[in-house]
């Protein structure tokens, strides 16, 4: 048979070309039974041999076509670098360099025995001139020598470059780790703090509250007004403070707590608080809402903070006479909500 004008022997390719379509729809069953169970040592060792066989499996395929397509003639020999370059990858370094090993054994065992014409060679007539094997034993050693010396420098720097990264990528998650126990501290730190500030906020409200009610007896108007003020200032501060101890204990719980909660209610709540603002710059506000259910699950407190903070900006921005629209809308399809 005839391919460009070379005579090639296209059953034996046919089978060659056949083979490898039929144990990867094998292989990707057997390793979607596997998936099932990859957090298993016993799982990842057969995950691991399952790549080492496949790679020698598919180096002794690549080995029997290029015998049956011209042998060291075919220019397709150079697919092998390919190979060394994905078991270096996703091997170790030693199982690497036995797949360099088995594949010069193999490669080199067929080309050896073509040259010396224990086997047949199949000649690509009319693309090659000259029946390489015809050029004796020198041009076999000289030509396999390079092809076994460019398998090892290519497992060499390919797994040399893999290792850097896979330290590389141990150290950050390591660096990673460390940095989460760091902020793990600082907001037990920060809990810690503002417990004991709350704490004291309180006692100072507390007491600037008796004082403006009367109870520790009359004072003037003016010194009730700088009272009231400090009282004002001490709830902000308060209600910050109140914020922060929450987001610490958030960051250092373990699980997050999530609650049942109708966005629209939330949003109507938040709505009332800048109401105030709101009348007093004369400000033209709606709502609007698309959907029909706003029943969803996540963090009351982190959901109320956002219409808050949302609604708190849009109103002090928004100039005198100005337009205020709040519109909730639903996705259903992608289970979010947007603002």
């Amino acid at each position: 048979y005839y391919l460009l004008n070379i005579t090639l022997p296209v059953i034996p390719l046919f089978i060659g070309a056949a083979i490898p379509i039929i144990y990867n729809i094998i292989l990707v069953f057997y390793l979607r039974h596997l998936q099932n169970h990859i957090f298993n040592p016993d799982i990842k060792r057969k995950v691991y041999w399952t790549a080492n066989l496949q790679i020698t499996f598919d180096l002794g395929l690549l080995t029997y076509l290029l015998h049956f397509s011209g042998g060291f003639e075919n220019p397709f020999s150079v697919f092998f670098i390919f190979h060394m370059v994905i078991a270096s990858i996703l091997l170790p370094k030693k199982n690497a360099y036995m797949q360099a090993a088995s594949t010069a054994l193999m490669f080199g065992a067929v080309m050896g025995l073509e040259t010396w014409l224990l086997i047949p060679h199949y000649h690509l007539g009319g693309f090659i001139p000259d029946q390489i094997c015809l050029l004796g034993s020198m041009y076999f050693f000289g030509k396999f020598s390079v092809f076994v010396f460019t398998l090892y420098i290519t497992v060499y720097l390919t797994s040399t470059v893999a290792d850097r990264l896979r330290r590389h990528k141990l150290e950050l998650a390591s660096a990673n780790i460390l940095l989460q126990e760091h902020d793990k501290v600082k907001s037990k730190y920060i809990l810690v703090l503002t417990h004991d500030i709350k704490a004291d906020l309180s006692s100072i409200q507390s007491c600037l509250n008796v004082v403006t009610h009367g109870i520790t007896g009359t004072i003037s108007i003016k010194s009730r007004e700088m009272i009231s003020r400090a009282e004002r200032r001490s709830m902000k501060l308060l209600e910050f403070v109140n914020d922060l101890h929450f987001l610490s204990l958030l960051r250092t719980s373990e699980n997050f707590i999530m609650d049942g909660l109708n966005l629209l209610e939330t949003a109507r709540e938040e709505w009332k608080t800048v109401q105030g603002t709101i009348n007093k710059k004369g400000v033209d506000a709606s709502i609007a809402v698309e959907g029909f259910d706003f029943n969803y699950t996540g963090n009351k407190f982190l959901i109320k903070k956002l219409f808050m903070y949302l609604l708190r900006n849009a109103a002090g921005d928004t100039p005198h006479g100005g337009k205020m629209h709040l519109r909730l809308e639903e996705n259903r399809q992608q289970n979010m909500f947007q603002i």
